[in-house]
């Protein structure tokens, strides 16, 4: 950790991190303290190896921050002593998607978090960046169901346009998110407990846990950083995006996202899939959750997409949504059924499969709930949303 000099007034500790996941980082630049408007300005540069960042795929960025000793907590600073897109207002909607992947500036309000100058200068303060990649679904009407699927409820909706996040949350994003929170919610402490199993066992969720000093801190196991996190239940999964400014998605916004204005069965497309060679399913040997990223290359070589980009959309790890469970026998999407409160312990729905399920379940329209809400298991992961 490197000292550096901010302006004539200034020195303290500085760390900007991202979520470093594939192609895709962050690198400090400037940092600059203007002491008469108590906000520190910090010039950064996203680093993305991968196609470009534009207004249909953009990055969505949030910013944590700690001062004081190297075990004091993480907080999340209030939206209105951020401006994460550097245009000099604070508290807008959507301060932190971000259009392209170059230098952007950043202003960290010190003064509205109770942070001094004094403060400032007598202790560690640490700012970290996450940033993430989504994608954008525009406003429109789709089609659901109409395919067979199992479980399936057919209609046609009315969307607003919505971002999606476009992998799941991964092992190494969730260890972020523990690390930085007290999570003290009791749901947690079950899955917690899953986290010391050895990884010689490919079915654990990858998340190592060590005491210290009284407290949890928590390592990925080598080679599951980029795996989707699991043994999260639907409470665990609701908790990280409102930690992330994010929300779950609808069953509908994510069936839309797998199937597109055409209602594609499949979200490569209408045909099934050949063998194990684009999704991680029943006859492709894995048997255990993989890579969000390990598809992407040959979905590329054989001129394969999703409608809006996202990927890991099928097989690999089912999907919590924040949708109850109906019976689907009505055979007609019920709208109020989402979204969910939280107190309620009814069973939310799954999407997409995991890398054991048969073909029947790949099924963009298919739908089940075979556990409960606070369940945990190693085929269930997540990603998150956001309104447009």
């Amino acid at each position: 950790m490197n000292k550096i000099r901010i302006g004539a007034y200034l020195s303290a500790f500085f760390i900007i991190f991202t979520n470093n996941a594939y192609g895709l980082d962050a690198e400090i630049l400037k940092l600059t303290k203007d002491g008469k408007e108590r906000r520190i300005k910090i010039e950064y540069e996203l680093k993305v190896n991968k196609p470009a960042v534009d207004k249909d795929h953009p990055i969505y960025v949030f910013a944590s921050y700690r001062s004081g000793q190297s075990n004091s907590d993480w907080i999340r600073p209030l939206h209105s002593n951020i401006d994460m897109d550097g245009d000099g207002l604070r508290g807008e909607q959507h301060d932190g998607i971000l259009f392209s992947a170059e230098k952007h500036t950043m202003y960290f309000y010190y003064e509205g978090e109770g942070l001094k100058d004094g403060v400032l200068l007598r202790e560690e303060f640490i700012l970290r960046i996450h940033a993430i990649e989504i994608v954008l679904v525009p406003k429109g009407s789709y089609i659901i169901g109409n395919d067979n699927a199992t479980y399936e409820v057919d209609g046609s909706v009315n969307l607003n346009a919505f971002y999606a996040m476009k992998y799941p949350v991964t092992v190494k994003q969730y260890v972020q998110y523990l690390n930085e929170t007290k999570n003290t919610d009791s749901r947690a402490k079950r899955c917690q407990k899953k986290y010391n199993r050895k990884m010689s066992d490919q079915l654990a969720c990858g998340i190592m846990r060590e005491k210290k000093a009284g407290r949890y801190y928590y390592t990925v196991s080598p080679g599951r950083e980029n795996a989707p996190v699991v043994y999260v239940t639907w409470f665990n999964a609701y908790d990280y995006a409102r930690w992330a400014g994010l929300r779950l998605l609808t069953e509908v916004e994510w069936e839309v996202l797998a199937r597109g204005k055409g209602a594609r069965r499949y979200s490569w497309g209408d045909s099934p899939e050949p063998s194990g060679v684009v999704c991680n399913m029943f006859n492709d040997g894995l048997d255990y959750a993989s890579d969000v990223y390990k598809y992407e290359d040959i979905w590329n070589k054989l001129g394969l997409s999703s409608p809006f980009g996202a990927m890991e959309l099928t097989g690999n790890v089912w999907e919590w949504v924040d949708t109850y469970w109906y019976d689907y026998s009505e055979g007609i999407y019920d709208e109020t059924k989402s979204p969910t409160s939280y107190n309620n312990l009814a069973n939310r729905l799954i999407r997409g499969g995991d890398w054991g399920v048969k073909e029947k379940w790949l099924r963009a329209a298919a739908r089940d709930n075979d556990i409960t809400s606070s369940s945990l298991n190693y085929g269930i992961g997540f990603r998150c949303g956001m309104d447009y």
